[in-house]
């Protein structure tokens, strides 16, 4: 029995170094940006997910940053780290996204930027629910909340440092935060509540 001869076909795989790919992206390459961009698009989606309500409105947000890494690219040092560059340029576009809309309803009543001491900070158990479950409850925040509880819970932010970042006072940063807090405590404590009963009916389900 004769079988066809195997044809084998040679491919010419370019792989570009990181250092290559910034430095072609800060002359217009557009090669070298669409290596970028697929390198680093989960990173700064997830990233713009973090900080909105919505699918919607993270693309509008994961689309503003490309646009400002891209366009201010040239302005990196190589003796820096790209990646932290590239979080702090988005940080920056979610930040001045976030000021916009407050300043647009600065004329209506649903601000929350007032000035208000809360002394005891509520504690949360993160650990007790699953990270995604965490994460949806992060994201069904109001965004003053979800904005401060992410820059000083995730980012690391200090209070003095969110306070300069979003215009507002410190005491107006602890304020939001120990509300998110208390919002997300709430949330866990329901949610464990729901699995305690789910598990139990399981329980007595399995016993018939």
């Amino acid at each position: 029995q004769h079988f066809p001869q195997k044809v084998v076909f040679s491919y010419k795989i370019i792989l570009m170094t990181e250092v290559e790919i910034i430095q072609g992206c800060q002359k217009g390459k557009s090669k070298h940006q669409k290596a970028l961009y697929d390198q680093y698009a989960g990173l700064v989606m997830h990233l713009c997910m973090r900080y909105s309500s919505n699918y919607e409105d993270a693309e509008d947000l994961f689309q503003e940053c490309f646009i400002r890494i891209f366009t201010y690219i040239k302005n990196f040092q190589e003796n820096n780290s790209f990646k932290g560059w590239l979080h702090r340029v988005c940080i920056n576009v979610i930040i001045n996204k976030y000021r916009s809309s407050i300043v647009s309803k600065r004329n209506g009543q649903n601000v929350e930027l007032e000035d208000e001491i809360i002394e005891h900070s509520t504690n949360v158990d993160f650990p007790s629910i699953p990270s995604e479950v965490l994460y949806q409850f992060i994201q069904e925040l109001s965004p003053g909340y979800r904005t401060i509880f992410s820059l000083f819970e995730i980012e690391g932010y200090s209070h003095d440092e969110i306070a300069e970042m979003l215009g507002c006072s410190s005491n107006n940063s602890r304020s939001q935060l120990s509300r998110a807090k208390r919002i997300l405590q709430e949330k866990i404590e329901k949610f464990l509540s729901n699995e305690e009963m789910r598990l139990h009916k399981q329980k007595i389900k399995g016993e018939k």
